[in-house]
């Protein structure tokens, strides 16, 4: 009997430290949830971010088209113009250079706003494809939180049947020591 008792108590305490255990993993896989919970709140900022920046974007890229379909017509219209006054000798030469200096600046201004549009183009891109990782990011951290997840309940199932385990243990361990007694 005093075996079967030892045995009993080694058992016992040796359940004691698998739940003791399995408390720690526990908590240690609930601290991995919190940090991966947070980690996805904060990628869900960065993509609201991120997808502000492109909308702004895009309404820039739009301005900067109205403003250079504007400049072509202006451009045009003093092409137009000039045309009309190679018609008049003495005055040719006059309002033909007026006209080329302001030819020249709309070309200037109509060259800025394609540069300002490459820009904003190439900004909108960067912009999609911060987005497009940050949205990878978020459903990879999503898919590591529901993994974890599974495994916290499995741990708390693991640690009810421990506990379990252990209380039927003792139970037979005190229904022994009465015996014994």
């Amino acid at each position: 009997d005093r075996e079967a008792l030892e045995a009993l108590q080694a058992s016992h305490t040796a359940l004691q430290g698998k739940h003791d255990d399995t408390d720690v993993e526990l908590t240690a896989q609930a601290q991995r949830v919190s940090t991966l919970e947070a980690a996805a709140e904060r990628t869900r900022g960065e993509l609201e971010r991120v997808q502000e920046c492109s909308a702004l974007a895009e309404k820039r890229v739009e301005e900067f088209q109205q403003r250079m379909q504007t400049a072509q017509a202006l451009v045009e219209r003093h092409e137009e113009q000039l045309r009309q006054v190679q018609g008049a000798l003495d005055n040719a030469r006059q309002d033909m250079e007026t006209l080329q200096g302001e030819l020249g600046a709309e070309r200037a201004r109509h060259e800025e706003f394609d540069d300002r549009v490459a820009l904003v183009s190439a900004e909108h891109e960067q912009s999609k494809q911060r987005a497009q990782k940050a949205d990878a990011l978020l459903k990879t951290t999503l898919a590591v939180c529901e993994s974890l997840e599974g495994q916290v309940v499995e741990c708390r199932a693991e640690t009810s049947s421990a506990r379990e385990d252990a209380c039927a243990a003792q139970a037979g361990y005190e229904s022994q020591v009465k015996q014994t007694d």
